[in-house]
């Protein structure tokens, strides 16, 4: 077995060149950034989650997917080839059921006399001051940006043809009609509610 080299007689080795304080100053906010970047990530993906459990909205997720690697038609050319579903109303069911539609597939118009979707179970908070009343309504077009609105109201429906007539001389056609204007309040045969109340 030959003898190992004396320790005098190994090479030196060079320590290495440390980086100037400019330098590990960015690579320090390099890694900062990365790290707030992710934590920030996680936190929205977690927390986007947990609202569509809680609203029973994780059908809404297959939705988003087909929105992104698809797209939206926008031009008028297109929309005349798409099946027209018209919507009578702005409330939970009739957004609800507009923000699910494929905009590939359907032309949707939303017809209503509020231009605005009404969170109704913040009007105590509002109106005892605790929420502002801007907090509890939001525009119809923010919610639902894929969908025309018309800010009329419904005067008549023709099933035969088909029609939507609406006040300003507004006519629709339509190959799929929802209706979703909500029902009318029950009183309960309590007397002077119907007197003294806003519906």
């Amino acid at each position: 077995v030959p003898a190992p080299f004396p320790p005098s007689s190994l090479p030196a080795r060079e320590p290495a060149p440390r980086p100037d304080l400019s330098e590990r100053m960015l690579r320090r906010l390099a890694r900062r950034t990365r790290n707030v970047a992710i934590f920030g990530g996680v936190a929205y993906a977690g927390i986007t989650v947990t609202d569509m459990m809680i609203n029973d909205d994780l059908d809404d997720i297959s939705y988003w997917v087909k929105k992104k690697f698809y797209g939206y038609k926008s031009s008028m050319a297109q929309k005349q080839e798409l099946k027209k579903v018209v919507i009578l109303g702005s409330g939970w069911g009739a957004l609800s059921f507009a923000r699910k539609l494929d905009p590939n597939e359907y032309a949707v118009t939303i017809v209503s006399p509020r231009p605005f979707f009404f969170y109704t179970p913040l009007l105590v908070g509002s109106t005892t001051g605790v929420v502002s009343p801007g907090a509890i309504i939001e525009p119809i077009r923010d919610n639902c940006p894929q969908c025309d609105f018309l800010r009329v109201n419904c005067k008549d429906i023709d099933m035969e043809k088909k029609k939507v007539f609406c006040d300003a001389e507004v006519t629709l056609d339509y190959d799929h009609l929802v209706i979703a204007v909500g029902a009318q309040p029950n009183t309960f045969g309590i007397p002077g509610v119907q007197e003294h109340s806003f519906f």
